[in-house]
């Protein structure tokens, strides 16, 4: 699912060390992705809280040996000040929320092997069905 999908692209990035414990990460994983789509889900707000995601996995995964690598530090820190400038002039403001649908149309753009396997696992679920709500997001 989802949450095995995202631990294996964190060991990829470095975020979780390579010899982490995938079944016990996705354990930890699970619940917290759980609640945060569920939050956005029925419109809570701070659900696509940028700040609030990070935090989340990264309480999730801290006894995983979950870290931020160096070359994710300033990209983190500048959307986080980003975010709060954006809130602060507009408390309604989502950077998740109204990121997304750049980010889609940028895996879209890009036909490389790697952002082919990024759209896939955010539009097509397990079965091979289309995630339609993500798309039409992303679209709208």
């Amino acid at each position: 699912g989802d949450a095995a999908a995202l631990a294996a692209d964190f060991v990829a990035l470095d975020f979780l060390p390579h010899d982490a414990d995938m079944a016990a990460v996705v354990a930890d994983l699970s619940p917290q992705l759980q609640r945060t789509t569920a939050a956005a889900r029925n419109g809570e707000a701070g659900a696509m809280d940028f700040q609030a995601v990070v935090g989340g996995l990264s309480a999730a995964l801290r006894e995983h040996r979950f870290r931020v690598p160096a070359s994710f530090v300033s990209i983190i820190r500048a959307l986080a000040a980003l975010e709060g400038s954006a809130t602060a002039l507009d408390p309604s403001f989502q950077v998740v929320t109204r990121a997304y649908p750049y980010v889609l149309r940028h895996l879209f753009q890009d036909r490389s092997q790697e952002m082919r396997w990024v759209l896939k696992s955010l539009l097509v679920d397990a079965s091979g069905g289309v995630r339609w709500d993500r798309l039409m997001s992303g679209l709208a």
